[in-house]
């Protein structure tokens, strides 16, 4: 795309006089014309110029071998601060030059070349500038302070405009031993300072790419001092250069983040009060073909300096965003320039932009969204935006809620008075996440125990506070929070009282009599496509959501805060239904029927009713929204993948009851009543009477049925399923979930559910559980010797203890008296043949476990004694780390 990126060439028509409409460049000596690339990089667009530039000389009557050193004498200008890369722009430009002259190296043309690297000033000493002219001397010692660091500031250093040529030409007459190391070190600097301080009829480039954070000290001094409106990024610096005439253009591909955040709108004002944008090759995601995904999202750009734009002046668009790949953007970019489309090829007057909240460059607005962001207020006039807290070490401050103790977090919260007095550690935080809507992505919760003093005193090594962004103001009230970095596209929640934010969980407050009504608008179809428009990147400020139009009519708000309300509650009862919800109740499936197939067929409708319901109330949202607005270009569905209610399927209902089971073995839930029981190392067996949990907390998993067969943890499942759905159907709830679950050719319904827990159970525990797993795992390794589950909740020092002296200890004593048993049988000279070779396959891996287990008593023991306290406050990660031997190896199951 580079070639369409410097369209502008194509403004010069080829004609002898080069003067036509106001559209195209004026100039009648081609001496004169000036094109530079200040990041030339290896040349790649300088020698593209150069090709185009061939043409034009042509057309004007030149003699073709005269031309290329026409044009590197008089027309490209390069630089670059990699001495490298400047040399391979000057051998790439002569190489094209040779294709039309084949005696262009005997010319020595190379003096001639306006290309150069920068180079810094620091060797240059100022003692030797004594045989100057007063005047060149301060010229000299002007160059010499402006280049201390040219090759951190490249070419955007800005330089006074001197007479540069006369200290040249001192220096060229200089013959002293100063004069020779003047000409050595000062003679490019001066080049370069006479290039970077003319004025050029077209700028072209594919300018660096550098946040404001990964700039050094210097850079960072330097852009933020001169480039004030552009200093978030390097390239958005070059768009704001000064290397541009009047009448000049300025023709760049860059990232497209300039046009959209409010970060830029000093720059987009700039750019609208100095530059008529003629054209805009708009490409979005996939312009570079080794650059995949949606974070680089381009675009490309020719605009001519003219600070009076009249209203007839109209830029053509071209909006490609949508396209998969560079090659289809090109291809269907080179069909519109002969068939232009609606829908691609817009024609907008900049005025337009000027008249935006922030400047946008939304070019593809319909008339009915032109006149809805003309005309109406913004959020910001009745919200307030606000960017969350940063611990500064969110490992230190913050755990998913099912860590710590239950019993120390603090949910309802209405103020900061209120938080102190409870002595609770931990509040509910909100930390983004993924795409959901209305209610949900409750996850977190941070340590702000003593009015957050632990935080607000967080400092570093200098004494500096580290943390910020408190918003004490706003703390525990309820609220709208979104995803401040997307993945996909914006969503937004709402959360009651008790909730701090994250600056990843960016939020706003608002009055009651508005919150339902900003919430409905800002997950209406007319909010997605406005921020579409105002900000088409996946970060989210509280900038862009203040930007958001708004039209307040009071005769809709109590339709829609009571259709709001209803998706909040449909939301949250699907939130509610998963075990990651601090307000779990109990398995969707659990009191349904006695059939468990029935209960699964009754709890997916459920869900399908659920779903229908938020869709039906979304759609019904659209429809206000689009009549507040008068927006007739919109439909008012909404697409099912776009809605956020959980449908399951039937493996993942089986498998949520299987985890539920676990959870009631362990007595973190019970049969007896809702919620969550015991997470907070307080057991009292008296919760439990239907179901009784598991009394030492180890739950043995066996792959061989004859290994605890009434003790692990598939007879452990078999009760539950007797004690939750009763005992008539237990046969046929046991089949139906072997089935779900995938059964395998001859193996029986027990052998597939004990498969399951062997092999799948707990990496879909941690995944539930967002690898922060509560239900430990011990596990002696890939032959399966030996596994158990322990609930961190209920862990104490003795633990490990108990399971290798009760358990794993056993577990040997039953492999070993197996092995003597199968000795015994195998000198039983009636055995077939196949007979012998089962139970000779039997003995081997008999070994191998035993192997495997011996190995396994080993590390147990050592990490046995070293009695290992647990603080549930330090979370999963610093815990399940604590059990490793001596040899730094865990006798827990990897994390992954």
């Amino acid at each position: 795309m580079v070639e369409n990126s410097v369209g502008c060439l194509s403004d010069i028509e080829s004609a002898k006089d080069y003067k036509s409409n106001e559209d195209k460049y004026e100039v009648n000596d081609l001496s004169s014309l000036k094109i530079i690339d200040p990041c030339s990089g290896s040349g790649h667009i300088l020698v593209y110029i150069f090709s185009q530039l061939v043409h034009i000389y042509e057309n004007m009557g030149y003699n073709i071998k005269d031309i290329p050193t026409l044009i590197l004498k008089n027309n490209l200008y390069g630089l670059d601060i990699d001495d490298r890369a400047a040399q391979l722009t000057i051998l790439s430009i002569l190489l094209k030059a040779r294709e039309y002259d084949k005696n262009i190296f005997s010319k020595n043309i190379s003096k001639d070349l306006h290309i150069f690297s920068l180079q810094e000033s620091g060797s240059i000493s100022e003692n030797f500038l004594m045989n100057l002219s007063k005047e060149s001397i301060e010229i000299a010692t002007y160059l010499i302070n402006e280049f201390k660091n040219a090759k951190e500031i490249g070419s955007l250093l800005k330089l006074k405009k001197y007479n540069y040529k006369q200290l040249e030409n001192e220096i060229e007459n200089d013959n002293t031993i100063f004069g020779f190391d003047l000409k050595q070190k000062l003679i490019p600097i001066i080049k370069t300072a006479e290039i970077l301080s003319n004025k050029y009829d077209f700028v072209i480039t594919n300018p660096p790419y550098m946040t404001s954070g990964k700039m050094t000290a210097k850079l960072k001094e330097y852009v933020n001092s001169n480039y004030k409106e552009a200093k978030g990024d390097l390239y958005t610096c070059f768009i704001n250069n000064s290397l541009v005439k009047d009448g000049g253009y300025l023709a760049m591909i860059t990232q497209h983040t300039w046009m959209f955040l409010s970060a830029y709108e000093g720059l987009r004002e700039y750019v609208l009060n100095n530059y008529e944008l003629k054209n805009m090759i708009h490409l979005g995601p996939g312009a570079f073909e080794d650059i995949g995904g949606e974070v680089v999202q381009t675009t490309s750009f020719v605009m001519k300096k003219n600070n009076n734009i009249s209203d007839s002046s109209y830029g053509k668009y071209f909006r490609l965003v949508d396209l998969r790949n560079a090659k289809e953007k090109e291809l269907k970019y080179l069909e519109l320039l002969k068939k232009p489309t609606q829908k691609l090829v817009f024609n907008k007057n900049q005025n337009l932009f000027k008249n935006i909240s922030s400047s946008q460059f939304i070019y593809w607005l319909s008339p009915d969204y032109e006149k809805a962001l003309l005309t109406s207020d913004n959020l910001g006039s009745i919200v307030d935006p606000r960017l969350g807290m940063a611990t500064a070490n969110n490992d230190r401050f913050m755990r998913l809620w099912h860590e710590v103790s239950y019993d120390n977090i603090k949910f309802d919260a209405d103020s900061r008075d209120e938080s102190i007095k409870s002595k609770m550690k931990w509040f509910p935080y909100n930390k983004g996440g993924e795409y959901r809507k209305w209610y949900g992505n409750n996850w977190y919760v941070v340590n702000w125990f003593n009015d957050g003093y632990e935080i607000r005193n967080f400092k570093d090594s200098s004494g500096k506070v580290r943390s910020h962004n408190y918003n004490l103001d706003y703390l525990f009230k309820k609220g709208i929070t979104w995803t401040f970095l997307s993945t996909t596209k914006f969503s937004c929640r709402y959360f009651d009282k008790g909730f701090i934010s994250d600056s990843g969980g960016s939020f706003l407050v608002t009055d009651d009599k508005y919150i339902y009504y900003v919430l409905g608008l800002m997950l209406s179809k007319f909010n997605s496509n406005v921020m579409k428009m105002i900000n088409p990147t996946l970060s989210f400020q509280p900038g862009n959501i203040a930007s958001i139009p708004l039209i307040f009519k009071e005769e809709y708000l109590e339709k829609i805060n009571r259709i709001v309300k209803d998706n909040i509650k449909l939301e949250k009862e699907d939130w509610d239904l998963q075990e990651i919800s601090w307000d779990f109740r109990k398995n969707g499936i659990i009191g349904k029927s006695s059939s468990i197939k029935e209960a699964v067929d009754m709890y997916i409708n459920e869900c399908c009713d659920r779903f229908n319901k938020v869709k039906k109330n979304e759609e019904e949202l659209n429809h206000i929204y689009n009549d507040i607005y008068e927006i007739t270009s919109d439909s008012d569905s909404v697409d099912d993948k776009d809605i956020t209610v959980f449908v399951p399927t039937k493996n993942e209902i089986i498998k949520s009851l299987i985890s539920y089971s676990v959870g009631c073995m362990f007595g973190r839930y019970s049969l007896n009543t809702d919620g969550i029981v015991c997470a907070s190392t307080v057991y009292n067996k008296s919760n439990y009477n239907i179901y009784i949990p598991d009394d030492d907390n180890i739950i043995p998993i066996s792959d061989n049925e004859d290994v605890y067969y009434n003790d692990d943890i598939v007879g452990k499942f078999k009760d539950f399923l007797r004690k939750a759905f009763g005992s008539e159907l237990l046969n046929d709830n046991i089949n139906y979930i072997a089935e779900t679950l995938g059964k395998k050719g001859t193996e029986s319904s027990e052998d597939t559910i004990r498969r399951y827990f062997i092999n799948d159970f707990y990496s879909d525990h941690l995944k539930m559980y967002q690898k922060r797993p509560i239900y430990w795992l011990f596990d002696s390794g890939k032959k399966n010797g030996f596994k158990c589950l322990v609930y961190l909740h209920r862990y104490d020092e003795q633990i490990v203890s108990k399971i290798r002296t009760k358990y794993l200890h056993n577990t040997l004593s039953i492999y070993q008296r197996t092995v003597e048993e199968i000795d015994y049988k195998l000198n039983n000279d009636e055995l077939s043949t196949i007979d012998k070779r089962e139970l000779q396959n039997k003995k081997s891996d008999l070994n191998a476990k035993i192997t495997e287990c011996n190995e396994y008593e080993e590390k147990v023991g050592n990490v046995a004694n070293k009695i290992i306290k647990l603080d549930l406050d330090d979370g999963v990660m610093i815990n399940y780390s604590k059990f490793i031997d001596d040899n730094g190896k865990s006798i827990l199951a990897k994390i992954k």
